[in-house]
């Protein structure tokens, strides 16, 4: 039995799954994240020993200089990753604006504002 991935995928988020769309979100960046760190991982760990290994290629200190340059550029790749799936999956990612969005919606439907109570040291 083949099993098309796109509509599976169509499929589960169209009929709002709970959870689902947080589900995909992730297994996006972070699949799209794995590929992309041991590939750049693997090729600086080439190119460093090419060019400090000498004649032979190899140098013992290649695979931790590689590992060094890859941790300093995970978390701006992750950002990166991030942003390029919220856009795609159309999530909002600026919490004010979600938080603009969800209160105009709470009006439009005609339920009003709550009002919060501010607590103070000594008086409630």
């Amino acid at each position: 039995m083949v099993v098309n991935r796109r509509a599976v995928i169509a499929a589960a988020l169209g009929h709002r799954f709970p959870g689902a769309d947080v589900v995909v979100n992730r297994v996006l960046v972070y699949g799209s994240l794995t590929v992309l760190t041991g590939g750049i991982h693997f090729g600086l760990t080439w190119l460093f020993g090419a060019w400090f290994g000498g004649r032979d290629g190899e140098d013992p200190s290649a695979g931790p200089a590689a590992a060094l340059a890859t941790g300093a550029l995970f978390n701006a790749m992750r950002l990166r990753l991030q942003r390029g799936v919220d856009r795609l999956l159309k999530v909002e990612g600026d919490p004010y604006r979600l938080a603009d969005r969800l209160s105009r919606t709470r009006v439009d439907q005609g339920v009003r504002p709550v009002r919060l109570r501010q607590w103070r040291l000594g008086k409630h």
